[in-house]
């Protein structure tokens, strides 16, 4: 049986460096899931690179087959997408938005789907994210759906009161912003990630307290992020690994701004990590590692940010994607592990 690793070259446990050129024009999205990555270029392609034992490359292979692809250590163009707006990812999970508000879907849901798939229920969609059971969208008009499989048969609106700017997914909960600057929160609530003052679950959504002005939020396993109009960084839920920036301690069951940070933009998150860009171009990160926001050394420029489980991106503001993390399956992109 052959199983193929693209690109494979000397071994490398963490890397810091930009993708290839082909990658680097630009890209208007980038997201991380457990162990692979996805970036849009600026003419619309959509990349992928890192594991593929569910087919969350969009290869149209998995592991195992006699010609399947078990891991990219470089970027691959997902084969039947063009025109990609935005990517996300979730675990062992993809989906990509195109420019005219079609959402596709591949990975493993419930089986494995091995290549970008149409969701035909649901158009003109302007983001998707993803929790671990199910897509949350975000439409031109302000309102969010949800579903479960690439059938999407069990689409539904969710009700929020207000036209929706933002949304975020963690693995059983998600966080959208209105544009009044109010943040909701639904789903699970077992360490307070929905900020309520609980931890009781609650299917639909209900305001956050003690937040206002918000612009964006993130969304990991059990912790949540938002970042304010002034540039605070706030934070709630689960703190395994310290990934509410304060050094390790209980849940918090309401926002708190996170200290030593700089005024931030935007934030991600992904398991037990987190990641901000401050609006003078420096990146932060805490959790799994750092036990409060920490400087990323050597870059000054950035214009985006992502948080996978093992690794991190961010683009430059020309246009350059870099990576670091840990690098079993290529998630780093440089041709090694």
């Amino acid at each position: 049986m052959r199983r193929w690793i693209v690109g494979a070259s000397m071994l490398c446990l963490v890397w810091v460096g930009s993708i290839p050129s082909t990658a680097s024009a630009a890209a208007p999205s980038i997201t991380a899931g457990a162990a692979h990555a996805l970036a849009v270029r600026a003419d619309g392609i959509a990349l992928a690179w890192g594991a593929n034992e569910s087919g969350e490359l969009g290869q149209g292979t998995s592991s195992p087959s006699s010609s399947d692809i078990v891991q990219s250590l470089v970027p691959l163009a997902v084969p039947g997408l063009a025109n990609v707006a935005s990517v996300a990812a979730m675990r062992t999970v993809a989906a990509a938005v195109t420019r005219d508000g079609h959402v596709y879907v591949w990975g493993s849901l419930g089986g494995k789907i091995l290549a970008p798939t149409l969701v035909a229920a649901i158009s003109d969609v302007r983001i998707v994210s993803i929790t671990a059971g199910a897509f949350v969208a975000l439409k031109n008009d302000g309102t969010v759906w949800t579903w479960s499989n690439a059938e999407a048969a069990s689409l539904a609106p969710i009700s929020i009161p207000g036209r929706v700017v933002a949304i975020a997914g963690g693995a059983a909960h998600a966080l959208a912003v209105t544009d009044d600057g109010s943040v909701w929160s639904w789903g699970s609530n077992f360490n307070g990630q929905l900020g309520d003052g609980t931890t009781t679950d609650r299917p639909a959504p209900a305001r956050v307290p003690g937040i206002s002005g918000a612009s964006a939020v993130a969304a990991g396993d059990t912790h949540s992020l938002a970042v304010t109009n002034d540039g605070r960084v706030w934070a709630w839920g689960g703190n395994s690994g310290a990934v509410l920036g304060n050094a390790l301690g209980p849940p918090r069951l309401t926002p708190g701004v996170i200290a030593g940070l700089p005024a931030a933009t935007a934030v991600d998150a992904k398991a037990f990590r987190s990641i901000a860009l401050a609006a003078d171009g420096t990146v932060w990160h805490w959790g799994d590692g750092p036990a409060t926001p920490t400087q990323m050394p050597g870059v000054t420029s950035a214009a985006k940010v992502a948080a996978g489980n093992p690794h991190f991106m961010v683009i430059l503001r020309s246009g350059t994607l870099m990576t670091w993390g840990i690098n079993q399956y290529g998630e780093v992109g440089n041709g090694s592990t």
